[in-house]
């Protein structure tokens, strides 16, 4: 289906989804009402997420729920193995990205290191490889993979089909222009459309 079409023909269900009617997993009505849609809670680093949306070109808004996110990631997993695009600027996406900006601030580098989270802004890479590496890396211990700016890039909305299409296990929260894949013990195999932050 065409990526926009689907966009708009989906729409109904993501925003029902958003606001947790028809979601039945604990885990995932308690993140998509307390972190995507809490929107009143203030953080201390609201002022420099402005200014990196704005360096960017993305909005505001959707700077502040990818930060909810990511604190939300490190409450779970603890610091990220990785926080780089997956190695190298070729294959998850650009060198000092929006996203990469973003989790610097919420993610301090101090912090031990326990499970993986995966991070992709605007993907330029190969989309079947990086598909394998996050299906493969989510399998063993369990982490997260975010993708955003999917709208921006060819190679990001195919990712974003081949994850959606043999989703990895775990919560697949797919919000058209933002993806989040959650592994864990105990979680089930689920798909949710929903509405990030934009």
């Amino acid at each position: 289906m065409n990526y926009y079409l689907e966009g708009v023909l989906k729409w109904p269900f993501r925003a029902r989804h958003s606001f947790g009617f028809g979601i039945h997993s604990p885990y995932g009505f308690s993140f998509i009402t307390g972190v995507l849609r809490d929107a009143s809670s203030g953080y201390y680093a609201y002022d420099e997420l402005g200014e990196v949306a704005s360096r960017h070109g993305r909005s505001e808004r959707e700077a502040r729920g990818l930060y909810r996110v990511l604190l939300h990631l490190r409450g779970e997993f603890g610091c990220p193995a990785e926080l780089s695009s997956e190695g190298s600027s070729e294959s998850m996406g650009e060198a000092r990205s929006f996203l990469s900006e973003i989790a610097a601030l919420a993610i301090p580098e101090q912090e031990p290191e326990r499970l993986p989270l995966l991070l992709a802004d605007s993907f330029k890479g190969e989309a079947e490889g990086a598909a394998e590496v996050v299906r493969e890396r989510l399998a063993g211990k369990g982490g997260a993979f975010l993708l955003t700016g999917v709208n921006r890039s060819r190679e990001g909305r195919r990712l974003r089909r081949l994850l959606l299409e043999n989703p990895p296990a775990g919560i697949v929260f797919d919000g058209w222009h933002s993806m989040l894949v959650v592994a864990r013990r105990g979680l089930p195999s689920q798909v949710f459309q929903v509405l990030f932050p934009r």
